[in-house]
């Protein structure tokens, strides 16, 4: 195999427009290869200090002797990695962004056959260091001042040498790769018990054809119901007829995937098909995901390890990215982002069916929802991710693995379901022999008992009825007016209980009095009445606008409020 020629030397002889080496010769090769030294180039560059190499967006100075020193260094050691990555088996390699066999094939040819302009690589590394310095820039900005010997680690921080192995480490540091749709978690020790269970999910794949037209036949059925809330028999109507929809079901099933039907599936079948398929960012935007688990562990029962949970999304590209984050945020609420928090899994994400709108077709937002549903809800059944009930139930009784991730059918969507629907739904899980799923179910039923023991829990003693009636009686009679503080005939004491029938006619007598000393001739004709009774209470305030003093009308201020002072619920 023939050998690269001698690094290009951007800066040296700027005229000179000899061809060396073209990693952009050609477009089907461009997205493949030119991932290899963005991110060796990257690797490279990402030790450097601020000052350390040239960056024209940010200096204007030209650059010099030491800065273009410092780039001949860099391009000679990105070149030198180039190289060994030329003389290296590819595929015993296995760069994580070129993960296909004809991929590998493309950067072979393009790299033995291409070219390159002398300053293509160093353009290349000025572009990168510029998005270096711009991403330093946002992190100080966020980041309180460094200490004062932060300098002197300045100077003496050398530069490392790229190679292979640290271009595939720094892949593993950057975390999720969106074209191989892989993520290496770091996780942190998991809260309770931290047992592992790392026996395979064992499963014989179905028909798809089979399991697509079991489902909407069932689901067809006037008897059959799914929900109390949820009527399927009228939603199908929309696609005319059950063959019109299981024939637009058949076209969205992915052909890799039909590679499992009949099969005993493993993680090495999940493997190879993932490999096949598109970056991340090709994905159409409506469509469904297998998200299966795997261990990182070295031992054979781990190699065999996987765990799945079939998903969907409208927007597939926010879908995926949601999931990572839930995950490295530490939420356990679910049983998918529970088993992933366990040390050392990877989450492996898998196109399984996609969904595109057809001209012939008039696809509504009620009718893709529909179908988005109705491919979870096959996937799922082939996978065997559901609980015992819901795979007996579509399924018949047979023996399950019982350690699939979904844990409420993907048919109950869009509904709002009961918190003893959803207990329901998780008490199955207590019958799955994975031992991290009982501990999920354990845990998760014990979390939200404590929630609801903390929501009934008082915050303070409340007080009885009687309690209440006395603090009233307490506080109102100091402010009784005197025609309700009569005192008794019979033990000659003010009655203490309130809740006593007002007595007209001891008020009359009262009022009568006191009208004539303040010299009102004439009869009160309205009185107050009420009961003590009354279960809500008002005081009032009580005017007599028809009684006349000394032939005027009868000054406000010389009529005491009665019912100002009145418990219990007035009307004059």
């Amino acid at each position: 195999m023939p050998k690269l020629p001698p690094p290009p030397h951007p800066f040296k002889n700027p005229v000179q427009t000899e061809e060396v080496y073209d990693l952009e010769s050609e477009a089907d090769n461009a997205l493949a290869v030119n991932q290899i030294p963005k991110n060796i180039v990257w690797e490279d560059l990402e030790d450097l200090e601020d000052e350390e190499l040239h960056s024209r967006r940010h200096s204007k100075k030209q650059a010099s002797n030491e800065q273009r020193e410092m780039l001949e260094e860099v391009t000679e050691s990105i070149w030198a990695s180039l190289e060994t990555i030329y003389s290296t088996d590819l595929d015993s390699l296995r760069i994580p962004c070129v993960n296909t066999y004809e991929k590998q094939e493309a950067m072979r040819l393009a790299i033995e056959n291409g070219k390159v302009n002398r300053t293509f690589l160093g353009n290349f590394i000025l572009r990168t260091w510029e998005a270096i310095q711009d991403e330093r820039k946002e992190d100080k900005k966020r980041q309180p001042p460094p200490p004062s010997d932060s300098l002197e680690r300045k100077k003496n921080n050398k530069r490392r040498k790229s190679s292979p192995s640290n271009f595939l480490g720094a892949q593993k540091r950057h975390g999720f790769d969106p074209d191989t749709r892989k993520w290496m978690l770091q996780t942190q020790p998991s809260t309770g018990n931290t047992t592992t269970d790392l026996e395979p999910h064992r499963v014989t794949f179905s028909s798809l054809k089979t399991l697509a037209d079991d489902l909407i036949e069932k689901l067809a059925q006037p008897d059959f119901e799914v929900h109390r809330f949820k009527f399927y028999q009228n939603e199908i109507l929309c696609f005319g007829s059950l063959q019109n929809l299981k024939d637009r079901i058949g076209k969205c099933i992915l052909p890799e995937v039909r590679q499992l039907e009949g099969q005993r599936i493993t993680r090495q079948m999940l493997d190879d098909i993932h490999s096949l398929q598109d970056p991340l960012s090709k994905w159409p935007a409506i469509g469904g995901y297998l998200l299966y688990i795997t261990s990182s562990e070295a031992t054979s029962e781990a190699e065999e390890y996987w765990r799945p949970y079939v998903g969907q999304a409208s927007l597939l590209i926010r879908r995926i990215p949601q999931h990572i984050t839930e995950v490295l945020q530490g939420h356990i609420h679910t049983l998918c982002y529970w088993v992933a928090s366990k040390p050392g899994r990877q989450l492996n994400f898998m196109r399984l069916w996609e969904i595109i709108e057809e001209e012939e077709e008039e696809d509504t937002y009620q009718s893709l929802e529909l179908l988005n549903t109705l491919l979870e809800m096959i996937f799922c059944l082939g996978f065997q991710s559901l609980p015992l009930p819901t795979l007996n139930r579509f399924l018949g009784p047979q023996e399950f693995s019982l350690r699939g991730l979904n844990v409420v059918s993907p048919l109950l969507q869009n509904i709002t379901l009961s918190p003893n629907e959803r207990a329901e739904c998780r008490q199955w899980l207590r019958f799955s022999p994975s031992l991290e799923t009982q501990q999920f179910a354990e845990t998760r039923a014990k979390e939200l008992q404590q929630r609801q023991n903390l929501s009934l829990q008082p915050s303070s003693q409340r007080p009885n009825y009687e309690d209440i009636q006395r603090e009233f009686r307490d506080q109102i009679i100091p402010y009784s007016c005197p025609f309700l503080t009569h005192k008794d005939e019979v033990t000659g004491k003010i009655p203490s209980n309130l809740r006593q029938p007002i007595d007209n006619t001891i008020i009359e007598k009262s009022v009568a009095v006191y009208l004539k000393e303040q010299g009102v001739e004439e009869y009160l004709q309205a009185f107050p009445f009420s009961s003590n009774e009354a279960p809500i209470r008002f005081i009032l305030d009580f005017d007599i606008p028809s009684l006349k003093y000394n032939g005027e009308n009868f000054p406000r201020a010389k009529l005491p409020h009665l019912a100002i002072q009145f418990p219990g619920s007035l009307c004059p």
